[in-house]
């Protein structure tokens, strides 16, 4: 039985000032549209809609795109895997890609933790606990503590008070419901594109946005957001954004910080047709591993390893990911990527690409 208090669950939550007004609360309806996530044929920016820093307009500099069906369904098997496809092909709306050399970079320095608060709320207590951490408490929430922390590559924000509760069994039925009642979904969005806007200091997109608390703790949505260059998101767990957002704002997120640099116009790249042979060729050799709270949700099948046995592909981008170089070096090039889902609910970390370039077949 759901209990009465309310959960909050979302890395890097943004926004605790809920000052616009709301819907009541709809979890039946299932025509709400997901108009805050990204798409193909009408890529969004992130809130502020500042110009991309990384994706300068060259004039007549151009890709070569070839033409594809708008639909495909296709089935193979290898072993025991299974993979079917049956999707819709990404709308392109950009005329030329390019590789870029990318790094990640490290650190959160005192100006940006400032503006990462700022996005959430007014604060009067910070505190530099280190180089790499800040502690802090919120005007509207004085007694909640929250920190920001430099992992490795990773900028780590979270709430320390509540407890939110990120179990499959915990996700509504109807994904598309309005659960918040200081938020709507697209505000939860705007306040996630908005801190990361500024992180990354660039454009942004949300791609996904699962709602939890359905049976247990506080209702809060869970937002998948990603960097944009060239109108695409580049689709990797070394630059994807997790946020947990509940009625008061942003509790937590996971950033990558990264810096790309434009290295050369990529001249033509392979058919999503042919893209797709490649990788039902090459099947066996896709290893996914879902997390296992999200089995029943997706209708996952695994091995005794937790391998995933059926992919089932509903979405595909072209979009930027990130590869390892000869020497070690990392670069972002364009793919076809492959998302799993179910019900219009899409999986991203279960992704997997294949390079639009070369040909090669992997898992993101």
């Amino acid at each position: 039985m759901k209990k009465t208090f309310k959960a909050l669950i979302l890395l890097l939550a943004i926004s605790l000032c809920g000052c616009r007004p709301v819907p009541q609360k709809n979890t039946e309806n299932p025509s709400v549209e997901n108009s805050s996530l990204w798409s193909d044929e009408t890529p969004n920016v992130s809130s502020d809609g500042k110009s991309n820093s990384f994706s300068e307009i060259v004039e007549n500099e151009k890709t070569i795109i070839p033409e594809t069906p708008s639909h495909f369904e296709r089935s193979a098997t290898a072993g025991d895997v299974s993979l079917t496809i049956n999707a819709d092909a990404p709308k392109i709306c950009t005329d030329a890609l390019y590789l870029y050399s990318f790094q990640n970079t490290v650190g959160v320095d005192e100006t940006l933790a400032n503006e990462i608060i700022a996005v959430m709320g007014k604060s009067d207590k910070i505190s530099k606990i280190s180089n790499s951490e800040y502690e802090f408490y919120l005007s509207d929430y004085p007694e909640e503590l929250y920190s920001i922390e430099t992992m490795a590559q990773l900028i780590s924000l979270r709430g320390h008070t509540d407890n939110l509760c990120p179990y499959g069994s915990n996700i509504y039925p109807n994904t598309s419901s309005e659960i918040l009642e200081n938020y709507t979904r697209d505000e939860a969005a705007d306040k996630c594109l908005e801190m990361l806007g500024k992180i990354i200091d660039g454009d942004c997109a949300v791609l996904d946005i699962i709602p939890f608390g359905a049976e247990i703790g506080l209702d809060y949505y869970k937002i998948t957001a990603a960097a944009l260059i060239d109108g695409l998101p580049i689709i990797s767990e070394r630059v994807s954004a997790e946020f947990d957002v509940s009625d008061k704002g942003i509790n937590s997120a996971r950033i990558y910080n990264f810096k790309a640099e434009r290295r050369k116009i990529v001249e033509k790249i392979l058919p999503l047709s042919d893209c797709i042979d490649k990788a039902t060729a090459k099947i066996d050799s896709i290893a996914l591993y879902p997390d296992p709270e999200r089995y029943d949700f997706y209708n996952y099948t695994v091995n005794e390893d937790g391998k995933l046995m059926n992919i089932n592909v509903e979405k595909i981008h072209l979009a930027y990911i990130v590869q390892t170089d000869i020497g070690g070096a990392h670069s972002l090039c364009p793919a076809w990527v492959f998302i799993p889902g179910t019900n219009e609910h899409f999986d991203y970390s279960c992704a997997f690409a294949v390079n639009a370039v070369t040909g090669e077949v992997g898992r993101l």
